[in-house]
């Protein structure tokens, strides 16, 4: 009798302990930030960004190309950006950046200058 009462606590214990739902996911963030906006001059030397509310602003050397440019773009965890990071652009004049959050409901517009003229 005494081995048929710890079987049925053990079914119970085991029984009671629940595991998570597999079919929740977590919530979607709403972030939409650029968190990094940073233009190479080749694998060891770069240039980042000074990044504003809504602005972006890049100071790079006399000599580098602003019409051919692969600026690497890094945005908030699951949001997605347009032009994407690492897309070829031309920067002889200003351009827009557009974040979207994981979520899909807040969208972000940077408006991006790179100018020459830094000194090194």
């Amino acid at each position: 009798m005494y081995k048929y009462i710890i079987l049925f606590f053990m079914f119970v214990v085991i029984n009671s302990c629940k595991t998570p739902d597999e079919d929740i996911a977590p919530a979607k963030s709403a972030a939409a930030k650029i968190v990094r906006f940073r233009v190479y001059r080749n694998v060891n030397i770069y240039y980042d960004a000074a990044i504003g509310d809504s602005t972006i602003a890049v100071a790079i050397p006399d000599g580098i190309d602003r019409s051919a440019l692969h600026p690497e773009v890094l945005v908030s965890s699951g949001a997605t950006v347009f032009p994407e990071s690492g897309d070829l652009e031309n920067f002889t004049g200003k351009v827009n950046y557009t974040v979207t959050s994981e979520n899909g409901e807040v969208t972000k517009i940077y408006e991006v200058e790179v100018k020459n003229g830094l000194i090194e």
